[in-house]
């Protein structure tokens, strides 16, 4: 076999066993939130507190008496992630926010949004779940809209849940909102008063170990590592040669 060949099958061996190698850690995600269902709010100081939406996907709070604007409105919709790998940012639903004008006490403080986080690759999976939504809202007294304005923001869900898949351990976290297609992202999202704004949910899964910390990266195979420049510095003293 000439040098060239023996050097090329070589090499392309190594190459076949690294991407053989990698391609058996990887793994990829698909699924969808299901069953998402607003639960029962936490009214905090509010002594009057009106609410409706409870085991629906959309929540609404607050009396808006003979305001003519309405009461604040939260709606989510899930959206499918097809084929996600470990640490990829990927949206898991969109949260529509009407910020109405109520009632002082009529409201409530939180609101949890439940669900399943279904897995359909690579294995069958309903993981219950919740997301825990702070619901501040500001008196109008002021001029000026922003100092109007109301806010939905996280109350304490960077993790989502745990899953195992082919041995493997994995955790759901939620980076928090964007409305720029998850290029930044923010723990709260602003309406102003009468208004809507909307926001995408992302979420990320994250391999861990027993202890719930990432898992320790694998060092090649020194027999691998040994072959590959074994190679190298064989090619580099042969071109030495010939030339």
């Amino acid at each position: 076999m000439k040098l060239k060949s023996l050097v090329a099958t070589t090499l392309s061996t190594y190459a076949a066993i690294a991407v053989v190698s990698l391609s058996a850690q990887a793994q990829a995600f698909s699924g969808i939130l299901d069953n998402v269902k607003w639960g029962v709010p936490s009214v905090g100081s509010n002594i009057d507190p009106v609410f409706s939406g409870v085991g629906t996907d959309i929540f609404r709070w607050g009396d808006p008496d003979d305001f003519d604007v309405g009461a604040n409105e939260l709606a989510f919709t899930a959206i499918p992630f097809n084929d996600v790998g470990v640490d990829s940012l990927f949206a898991i639903g969109d949260l529509t926010y009407f910020n109405g004008t109520v009632l002082i006490n009529t409201a409530v403080e939180n609101v949890p949004l439940n669900f399943d986080f279904s897995l359909n690759k690579p294995l069958s999976l309903n993981k219950s779940g919740l997301i825990d939504f702070a619901l501040v809202n500001t008196p109008n007294l002021s001029d000026d809209p922003n100092q109007n304005a109301d806010i939905v923001k996280f109350a304490n869900n960077e993790i989502l849940g745990t899953f195992s898949a082919n041995d493997k351990e994995y955790q759901i976290v939620l980076p928090g909102f964007s409305q720029d297609g998850g290029a930044n992202f923010l723990d709260e999202i602003i309406a102003l008063e009468g208004k809507t704004t909307a926001a995408t949910l992302y979420a990320k899964i994250k391999e861990i170990d027993n202890n719930g910390e990432p898992p320790k990266k694998r060092v090649p195979e020194p027999g691998m590592l040994f072959g590959v420049s074994l190679v190298a510095a064989y090619c580099v003293s042969r071109r030495q040669l010939d030339s």
